[in-house]
């Protein structure tokens, strides 16, 4: 799992949160706080699932879900604005998915449940 989200203290909670349920989702999870890093990392590392925050600093978030186009991973926009907008334009730019990210513990455990259902629910997108 890849991250993207622009407040790195942010980044840092949302894996502590990852770790602390590792015994829960066997998940291998990296964060990064720019959209050029994204890229780089999608393509060397190659992660199944990428969590993309709509509203990254230094390029714009649906340049990073066409910049993923030809390469085998989910990506699932979130952002802290809950927008049927964002959501509109994230799946027509190739995004999975959009979840609606809140910045206290137990809300990035239930975004990581969220996560869980929509693999299952939607198994053809996440490879």
């Amino acid at each position: 799992l890849l991250f993207v989200h622009d407040q790195e203290d942010y980044c840092n909670l949302f894996k502590e949160q990852v770790d602390l349920n590792s015994h829960l989702y066997k998940i291998d999870c990296q964060c990064t706080t720019s959209g050029h890093q994204a890229l780089r990392m999608i393509r060397e590392w190659r992660p199944s699932v990428v969590l993309l925050d709509a509203h990254i600093g230094d390029v714009n978030s649906f340049q990073v879900l066409d910049g993923c186009k030809g390469i085998e991973v989910a990506v699932i926009v979130t952002s802290d604005i809950n927008s049927q907008e964002i959501e509109k334009s994230a799946e027509k730019h190739g995004a999975c998915g959009y979840c609606h990210l809140l910045d206290d513990p137990e809300s990035i455990e239930h975004m990581l449940k969220q996560i869980v259902n929509m693999v299952k629910a939607q198994p053809e997108c996440f490879h």
